[in-house]
């Protein structure tokens, strides 16, 4: 039962992290490891860009020929922070190379690595016995390829594992997504209000006494024929349509 639940386990952890997304583990163990051993770098970076962008504004505000002294302080203290930036960005960079590597490492030993450990250690072992006579000739596979007769191996209970977690992964994302008919639904009462808005705003008494705002580019192009020079028109009483779908015109009142 413990070799039963521990392959189990480690076949489902496996899964998860693959569902999850490695590269999503990795930026969120990188964010505590950068603030942990590396914060001090971090809030000195920080801190450098913001000194540097507020010593370029001042330089494009200070005349070269009027305050050259000026000038020329402010333009070595921004190519002294350059360089001390760059500096910062290398360590840095290096640092996350290196966890990068050691990080993906860890995952595949405590993973797929450890999965190989325990099969190749257990590989003569029975995870359990089926009852005999069950599935005849099958048993010979079952026990595929140390494990004793009329039992289970692990590497086959671990690809039944990770077959029957796919399947309920698979099943579990079928029941969240949102069923077609009501998508569908949802899709034709904008496209209905879109049409409503577009012949209200091209009648020239409404526009008169409309604000204007902004077409954003996610606007379909029958949509955007009505609008006038520059991407502005007019805007039905205020009323504001949320960009929600590339489908959609995101409208945003000014």
């Amino acid at each position: 039962m413990t070799l039963m639940l521990t392959l189990f386990l480690l076949v489902f952890v496996t899964e998860l992290i693959n569902w999850i997304g490695q590269s999503v583990l990795q930026e969120f163990f990188y964010a505590l490891y950068l603030r942990i051993f590396y914060g001090a770098t971090a809030t000195r970076q920080r801190k450098l860009k913001s000194e540097i962008l507020l010593n370029k504004k001042e330089l494009l505000q200070t005349s070269a020929q009027d305050q050259f002294a000026k000038w020329a302080k402010l333009r070595r203290s921004v190519d002294k922070g350059l360089a001390d930036l760059e500096r910062l960005n290398s360590e840095l960079s290096a640092a996350r190379t290196s966890f990068s590597l050691k990080f993906k490492t860890a995952l595949w030993i405590m993973t797929t690595g450890l999965q190989f450990v325990i099969g190749w250690w257990y590989r003569k072992a029975a995870v359990f016995y089926l009852p005999p006579g069950w599935l005849g000739p099958l048993t010979w596979w079952l026990a595929f390829p140390f494990a004793p007769a009329g039992s289970v191996s692990c590497g086959m209970w671990q690809m039944a594992c990770r077959r029957v977690i796919k399947v309920g992964e698979r099943v579990a994302k079928e029941v969240m997504a949102p069923s077609p008919s009501s998508e569908g639904e949802y899709r034709r009462g904008v496209a209905l209000e879109l049409a409503r808005l577009s012949s209200v705003m091209t009648q020239p008494d409404t526009l008169r006494r409309m604000g204007t705002f902004s077409c954003a580019r996610y606007a379909p192009a029958r949509f955007r024929t009505n609008v006038p020079d520059g991407g502005q028109t007019r805007c039905w009483d205020g009323m504001h349509v949320a960009e929600a779908d590339t489908d959609l015109c995101a409208l945003a009142c000014v």
